[in-house]
């Protein structure tokens, strides 16, 4: 807290989003990464596509999964997945990996499998941020 950071604040580096900050005290802080069960992050496909929730698979260190993008919304491999900005975690358009394959899901909605740009493997180093919108949009909840 000493260096401004605070609960709830995004975590990131050179290639993305990768966690949320859980606790923090005068000298030091923990983040959640995607790589936890428990987190999903609103995320979108490109800049302007559909939106939904993206959480690690379980599986590999860069694999996650984006789950409930319309049927309509035509995905390719290699489209990038943005954060959303609907969150008060991060602001939109933070890149987070790149779509894989889509699955149907009960004839309705898609599931994306998602290449995570970051991997957990190998990270160093990482960058705190604050959605300056995030109390706005908190509003809304």
């Amino acid at each position: 807290s000493e260096d401004g950071i605070t609960l709830n604040s995004g975590v990131i580096t050179e290639k993305g989003a990768i966690g949320i900050i859980e606790a923090v005290s005068e000298h030091y802080s923990y983040a959640i990464a995607f790589t936890n069960h428990e987190l999903s992050i609103s995320s979108r496909v490109g800049k302007e596509g559909a939106v939904g929730p993206l959480s690690w698979d379980g599986i590999g260190s860069r694999s996650a999964n984006l789950k409930e993008i319309p049927l309509h919304i035509d995905v390719q491999p290699g489209d990038t997945i943005f954060t959303s900005g609907h969150s008060s975690f991060f602001p939109a358009d933070i890149p987070l990996g790149e779509a894989v394959k889509t699955t149907i899901v009960n004839g309705s909605t898609q599931d994306i499998k998602v290449n995570l740009f970051q991997d957990y493997r190998s990270l160093r180093y990482a960058t705190i941020v604050n959605n300056i919108h995030g109390d706005e949009l908190k509003q809304w909840d």
